[in-house]
């Protein structure tokens, strides 16, 4: 699990000029970043988190959303976050807004699992940074990235509606590791 702050991370094939307010975000004094697994752009700031599994190309594995996601959504809905679905291919929503884009990468008979979390992120600042594709937009019936996303913070049940996002972070660390405590 990690974080960056403002920083917009693009797929391996995506033209970053078409996916970033490229201008707008080194004005911002943000960065650009590219992965080596496909996906959309996504949006970094102190607000969210990104995790990883890594583990062996068992064959059976990649493109398996479903098997990597589970665990993240299990710990949501004991979080109170009840409505937290894997939809689509590869995206997790409350209702129609996505809180997480997911995306895989396999090399040397090893793959990754990826994803974000926008626990409490300055969603203005997302839609600010990202310039998705106006169809994109349009099949979805919405008007803007701001319409389609959405922080898990105001879903969570009281017990951690306080929680800073490191600490809602590492509660999700405890839950996958099936632990108490980090020692």
């Amino acid at each position: 699990l990690w974080q960056n702050e403002h920083t917009v991370v693009i797929g391996k094939n995506q033209h970053a000029l078409s996916e970033v307010h490229y201008d707008k975000l080194i004005e911002d004094k943000g960065t650009l970043a590219r992965r080596t697994s496909g996906g959309g752009a996504v949006y970094h700031d102190l607000g969210n988190f990104s995790f990883c599994f890594i583990t062996e190309d068992d064959g059976n594995s990649f493109r398996d959303f479903a098997k990597f996601t589970e665990p993240v959504i299990e710990f949501l809905h004991k979080a109170g976050v009840k409505d937290a679905v894997l939809k689509g291919r590869n995206d997790l929503t409350i209702g129609d807004q996505k809180f997480s884009g997911n995306a895989m990468y396999a090399t040397n008979g090893r793959m990754t699992a990826h994803g974000t979390i926008l626990f409490d992120s300055d969603l203005d600042a997302v839609s600010s940074a990202l310039k998705p594709r106006k169809d994109k937009i349009e099949s979805k019936g919405i008007k803007s990235v701001r319409s389609r996303v959405t922080n898990i913070k105001p879903f969570v049940d009281e017990a951690y509606k306080n929680m800073t996002t490191e600490e809602f972070r590492d509660a999700l660390l405890l839950h996958i590791f099936e632990v108490d405590s980090r020692e």
